[in-house]
């Protein structure tokens, strides 16, 4: 469990940090790009030499990584282009929604654990990401943001639930066994090296020194988000209860951050969900 609580206020200090970035003039595209490569580096530091060789080639984990990091740099710019398109509410939903994914296959692949206070906890983590996102009917109109960009949060959805779903199934099928650091290090190398190849396509190729110091922030703590989440499921998490906790438990904690440090408001329907959604962790642990 304290595992769980250590992944999810990391969670949360990305979010932190990605808020900081238009404070400073941090552009997301290049820091992230860079926090890719900052990743790789925390896990061959954590190993005392780097973390993948010329033997990655005969990695069994190798296919899922490259598959892992092309949607980290894709689905990346797909959030850019909705968060543009359809806002950033619509797009913070599709992207928790993700937790549905795990939970059916934790439950119908995997044969996990199932319970009608299971079912009824995730059913309220659904309704806890809409409300705790949900805005004032003055400031938005769902139906029609959706209505000519209805594939974009929809393509996010897919995204996110499929890199979950694949993160859960290497790990259940011990094709990364023991949250293997090789891995994870390497999902983040092919994402940066995906990301600079795409800044070469487009050529878009400067980095500020504010873009790197941006990059560094975010790749630490972004390193330990894919290796502890790894390392719960080692430790014998189901799959269909952590990712159902971790993103619903990320989102009431982030409103709350919100709401303290930033002075931003929250209506009786998002405070109503952050309820929601500690009901629904109560839930779902039990």
């Amino acid at each position: 469990m304290m595992i769980l609580a250590v992944l999810i206020l990391i969670n949360v200090l990305i979010v932190v940090i990605f808020r900081m970035y238009p404070r400073y003039g941090i552009r997301n595209l290049k820091a992230i790009i860079l926090n890719y490569f900052i990743c790789f580096i925390t896990g061959s530091l954590i190993l005392g030499h780097p973390a993948i060789g010329t033997s990655v080639i005969h990695e069994p984990w190798l296919p899922y990584a490259l598959v892992i990091s092309g949607l980290f740099i894709t689905i990346f710019n797909v959030v850019a282009l909705a968060v543009q398109k359809v806002g950033l509410i619509i797009t913070g939903i599709f992207q928790k929604l993700s937790l549905i994914f795990p939970f059916f296959i934790g439950v119908w692949l995997f044969e996990e654990a199932s319970s009608v206070l299971k079912w009824s906890g995730v059913g309220c983590g659904v309704l806890a990401i809409i409300m705790i996102n949900y805005p004032d009917r003055r400031d938005i109109d769902y139906f029609n943001l959706i209505k000519k960009y209805w594939y974009l949060p929809l393509l996010i959805l897919a995204g996110t639930g499929t890199i979950e779903s694949v993160l859960f199934y290497v790990d259940e099928m011990a094709i990364v066994p023991k949250a293997d650091i090789g891995f994870v290090s390497a999902c983040f190398l092919f994402a940066g090296l995906w990301g600079l190849l795409y800044c070469l396509v487009t050529n878009n190729r400067s980095f500020s020194r504010r873009d790197v110091l941006g990059g560094i922030a975010l790749g630490v703590p972004n390193f330990f988000t894919i290796y502890l989440l790894l390392f719960s499921l080692n430790q014998g998490w189901d799959g269909s209860e952590l990712f159902p906790v971790l993103n619903v438990s990320v989102l009431a904690l982030t409103a709350f951050v919100g709401l303290v440090f930033f002075g931003e408001s929250l209506n009786r329907m998002n405070a109503l969900g952050i309820l929601l959604a500690i009901f629904c962790v109560l839930l779902i642990s039990i």
